[in-house]
């Protein structure tokens, strides 16, 4: 059983009262009797786990606008619905609910308007606070929906296992869990046999990317003043660039999916030019946007504002869309 038979108090509103969680073969009875042959109920199925997964909340009625913009002519919107009627009592990795249900004061909404919410948020490990910020957040913003295929590899346990890991992380990742999410993450974008060991074109774009992005960091902190040596995480006394590790750690997955894109037989020159180019793509930083090479000033210096202030407001992160 997952999140969906207990009663949290996670919003401070009182405990959420969640659907029945039917067994297994109630459930598959159910979904037999829906209209829909059972490769298309498989795909709804992959479509909702992606879904909770990418964006942790997701309205159906947003939820099944990406899906017949992706897949026309596959589901009808009655067929969508019925299917989430009977998901929203199965025993899976997230929860359909209204938001009446969440937060108090709020009218009951009608069926396509409840929440495909990913179970983490619920859950006793999640801040009590997250799960309201996150849906603030999203109201009058339009959803980031990668391409099909690229949607839909989040419906894969590896992606259940990453964000499951964030419940686990202790202080100084006691655990180790950054080890375990690394080889769970390659293997999901370069294969099982894949390791940061071997001697592959894959690792040699890698390494030369994150080069670029690391060169670019060591810049900007000695131009401030700050000795690259002495990092904050990263602490290796061989390593002459320990801080400027710590701060290209957000900015590694610009690289992770350059290089599955690329997917390098060999790697050559068009593979290096293709990866500089990174440092000219757009970002967005602050509200504003920037290229990646001026971004990574900004970001650096909100860094050691940060530092010297001892306020965590003052740190700017970039974000990007991949």
């Amino acid at each position: 059983m997952l999140y969906a038979e207990r009663l949290v108090d996670t919003l401070g509103n009182g405990y959420i009262e969640y659907p029945e969680v039917w067994s297994a073969r109630r459930t598959r009875e159910r979904f037999r009797a829906i209209p829909m042959d059972d490769a298309r109920i498989d795909l709804a199925r992959k479509y909702f786990l992606a879904m909770a997964h990418l964006y942790w909340l997701i309205p159906l009625r947003d939820a099944f606008a990406i899906i017949e913009a992706q897949s026309p002519g596959v589901f009808t919107r009655e067929e969508l619905t019925a299917f989430a009627q009977v998901a929203m009592h199965a025993d899976t990795d997230y929860c359909i609910l209204g938001v009446e249900q969440l937060f108090e004061g709020e009218q009951e909404t009608p069926f396509d308007a409840r929440l495909i919410i990913y179970g983490f948020l619920l859950s006793e490990d999640a801040d009590e606070e997250l799960l309201p910020r996150i849906y603030a957040m999203q109201q009058g913003k339009p959803y980031y929906v990668p391409e099909r295929d690229v949607l839909l590899r989040w419906q894969r346990p590896q992606a259940q296992l990453l964000t499951g890991y964030l419940g686990q992380i202790q202080l100084g990742d006691a655990s180790n869990r950054e080890g375990h999410a690394a080889k769970v993450y390659f293997n999901a974008l370069f294969g099982k046999e894949f390791s940061r060991a071997l001697d592959t074109p894959e690792n040699a774009a890698l390494n030369y990317g994150y080069g670029l992005i690391l060169s670019a960091i060591n810049r900007e902190i000695a131009a401030a003043g700050y000795l690259t040596q002495l990092g904050v995480f990263h602490d290796n006394v061989y390593n002459a660039f320990n801080l400027g590790c710590d701060l290209m750690e957000p900015l590694r997955p610009l690289i992770d999916n350059e290089v599955m894109n690329l997917r390098p037989e060999t790697f050559e020159k068009e593979h290096k030019h293709a990866l500089i180019r990174l440092l000219q793509a757009q970002v967005r930083l602050d509200g504003k946007q920037h290229v990646l090479l001026y971004a990574l000033r900004l970001y650096c210096a909100s860094v050691f504002r940060a530092l010297q202030s001892g306020k965590i407001d003052e740190l700017r992160l970039i974000e990007y869309e991949l």
